[in-house]
């Protein structure tokens, strides 16, 4: 599977050369296949958000390099190349909206695309039914008559038209209710069904868990853990020292394991986990 994303050495740092100098991210190496999700984990600080706005070439890294989309930073302009590729759904879209009605604010980013007035509908209405509105009963409303929630959806609705390459998500499932967050999970779900690539920036483990292939935790703009979700999963000294916790009926199967239970802790969806527990209900029925 080939690599969409490749990052080396990468450094950025905000005010450089002023007394305010600070480097938020420090000699940043990863990569990423095409199709895969990948989770960035990290408190407050730690460089989550200017690795993303680097990707999304809202920043120019300081040092180093990447090539996302085949797509060089190192490219005169890059900006003006990245948008078409990457989606950045910022932590809180909702601010963002500009236009006076739905329909001329998901077009936009369509429109700078420069496809025909038919294709922008199209669009729009596509994104439109993946967060959930009907797009005659909506498009042509203000999203100022709409909640905070709703808001968030025509944001995302917005760069899904784009139909990003890539997809960055900050925080998605935030201040969310459970329909948003099934949303949400949905619209994740169905790119990594379709192999598209997605990027999620979160604090929540237990929010995402089932939905990453892989997991970069930063710590104060280093990389201290990269690799898949079992990995993780078996690192007890990373769990506790950044208090991720795992969800609850993860946690079932790990309390069964040391009791002595023979089952497979890898797994970590909870449809996973009830087949698994059946099985051995079934192979045990004397329990």
């Amino acid at each position: 599977m080939s690599n969409i994303i490749e990052i080396q050495d990468l450094n950025y740092t905000y005010l450089n050369g002023s007394p305010y100098e600070h480097q938020a991210l420090k000699n940043i190496t990863l990569s990423l296949n095409r199709g895969d999700c990948l989770g960035i984990f990290g408190s407050n600080g730690s460089g989550k958000s200017t690795l993303a706005k680097i990707l999304n070439g809202l920043l120019r890294p300081t040092a180093g390099k990447f090539v996302i989309c085949g797509i060089d930073s190192t490219t005169k302009h890059l900006n003006d190349h990245l948008w078409r590729k990457v989606g950045y759904v910022f932590q809180y879209p909702e601010k963002q909206i500009f236009k006076s009605n739905v329909y001329d604010e998901i077009a936009y980013g369509p429109r700078n695309l420069g496809l025909s007035e038919s294709d922008v509908k199209s669009r729009v209405n596509d994104a439109l039914e993946k967060v959930g509105f009907i797009p005659d009963l909506t498009e042509h409303l203000s999203p100022v008559n709409f909640s905070g929630g709703m808001r968030r959806r025509i944001a995302i609705a917005g760069i899904l038209a784009i139909n990003p390459e890539v997809l960055i998500m900050d925080e998605p499932m935030a201040s969310l209710d459970p329909i948003g967050r099934k949303m949400v999970y949905d619209i994740i779900k169905n790119r990594q069904e379709n192999k598209n690539t997605t990027i999620i920036i979160s604090h929540d483990l237990k929010e995402i868990i089932d939905l990453i292939d892989r997991i970069v935790i930063l710590d104060h703009g280093t990389v201290i853990f990269e690799g898949i979700i079992n990995d993780l999963q078996a690192n007890a000294k990373i769990l506790t020292k950044y208090k991720f916790e795992l969800p609850d009926y993860m946690q079932v199967i790990y309390a069964l394991a040391i009791k002595g239970v023979k089952i497979n802790t890898s797994i970590k969806s909870m449809a996973e986990v009830v087949s698994e527990i059946s099985q051995i209900l079934r192979n045990n029925p004397c329990w």
